[in-house]
């Protein structure tokens, strides 16, 4: 991923003037591209972000007719600073663009866009080159859940590595041994446990197999086909989740990669574990939503109680309660290219106890209007993060994909 800018400076500004301000944006991850470079060569726009830096004013007509040439995709990023009138032009580029039916936003600022930039860096070097194992395949419910495997990896440089179930099955087989200290501190730590002993043993060698494939493979992220795993071994992967993102590699469930991808990224922005979760319930009245899932980071919550796996009532699932009145972000990103995405601050209202539904459940209200679950909503999985984050992750998807859901 690269960030392209294309600069717009009137015929009679000076060429030392220009090449002095250009040369800001002599920084890692920055390309310089004329708008020649693209009228004339015909680049390849959808692969890297690109801003359209107003260097000066008398630009505006040279902007416009490089946006209806090229016909630019929406949202359309204008970067503008507070001199050479830039921004009155900026202003002006995008009211006209609006009013034509395009979406359009201005960045303003070059030291808070060129800080950023440097910061995001960071976070993206983290990302490429990243290993995300499958453990089997995506569950067949996840039916708006599919990804462009090329297009990930082109894009955020993350390869996924396809491991068949059966290694994790097998694995289980040999795995052998009593219950580790792990083991014995889950179940100790416990308000109440409904399942005996052998269970959480049997849970613990999905955790070890888990393990071994990670190291095999070399995985930074890992997510399981885990409705399978239940299936044919009768025993669940909700307590090797949990430890596994408590230890830092991110672990999703049910083979979704757009959500685990969310946890990672999450993860490397905020550095705080993600509690992946079933939207259950919507109320627009209120404006809460209630969240589900059979796993939870255990780091996440006050207490938990052990219990059977909701769906099929087997081996072990976690029954997390979460501080009330706790602070949280609610992120998703996905599409077949992880290039939508949706945030919205809130706070937990209240732990419910359904019991027809995944075992840990919270109600949050969200800033945001809840109808975008029923009318916009990135598929059903999403992902939440104690805190206030959202200006974080926002200023994040913003610079490296551009546009919001």
């Amino acid at each position: 991923m690269g960030i392209f800018i294309v600069p717009f400076f009137s015929p009679l500004s000076s060429k030392e003037m220009q090449k002095i301000v250009l040369k800001q944006f002599e920084i890692k991850n920055i390309q310089i591209k004329h708008p020649l470079d693209y009228l004339n060569q015909q680049l390849e726009l959808q692969d890297h972000l690109l801003y359209l830096f107003v260097g000066t004013g008398g630009t505006e007509k040279d902007i416009v007719s490089f946006v209806n040439q090229l016909n630019l995709i929406s949202p359309i990023s204008l970067l503008s600073y507070d001199l050479n009138n830039s921004l009155p032009a900026a202003m002006e580029v995008r009211e006209y663009l609006q009013d034509q039916g395009r979406k359009v936003r201005i960045a303003h600022g070059l030291s808070n866009f060129l800080e950023n930039i440097k910061y995001f860096d960071i976070v993206l070097d983290k990302i490429k080159n990243s290993r995300m194992g499958l453990i089997g395949k995506s569950s067949e419910w996840l039916i708006a859940s599919q990804v462009d495997e090329e297009k990930i990896k082109k894009y955020w440089g993350i390869e996924i590595i396809h491991i068949p179930i059966e290694e994790l099955i097998d694995g289980i087989n040999v795995n052998q041994g009593e219950l580790s200290k792990n083991g014995k501190n889950f179940l100790d730590q416990a308000s109440e446990c409904e399942v005996g002993e052998e269970e959480v043993r049997k849970a613990e060698l999905a955790l070890k197999t888990i393990e071994t494939i990670v190291k095999k493979y070399q995985l930074d992220i890992v997510s399981i086909e885990c409705f399978t795993l239940v299936v044919k071994t009768e025993i669940t992967s909700c307590f090797a989740l949990s430890y596994l993102n408590d230890q830092g590699l991110i672990a999703g469930c049910e083979g979704d990669i757009p959500t685990t991808f969310t946890m990672f990224l999450v993860n490397k922005i905020i550095q705080k574990p993600v509690f992946m979760s079933n939207v259950v319930d919507v109320d627009i009245k209120t404006n809460h939503v209630n969240l589900a899932h059979c796993t939870v980071p255990r780091t996440m919550i006050e207490n938990y109680n052990i219990k059977t796996h909701f769906e099929t009532d087997k081996s072990v699932a976690i029954q997390g309660f979460f501080s009330p009145q706790q602070e949280v972000t609610v992120v998703k990103i996905g599409g077949s290219d992880l290039s939508k995405w949706w945030v919205s601050e809130g706070r937990v209202v209240r732990n419910v106890t359904n019991e027809s539904a995944c075992r840990t459940q919270i109600e949050i209200e969200l800033e945001d209007p809840v109808d975008y679950f029923f009318e916009r909503s990135i598929a059903n999985h999403h992902c939440v993060v104690l805190g206030h984050h959202a200006e974080e992750l926002q200023d994040f998807l913003k610079f490296t994909i551009g546009k919001e859901r």
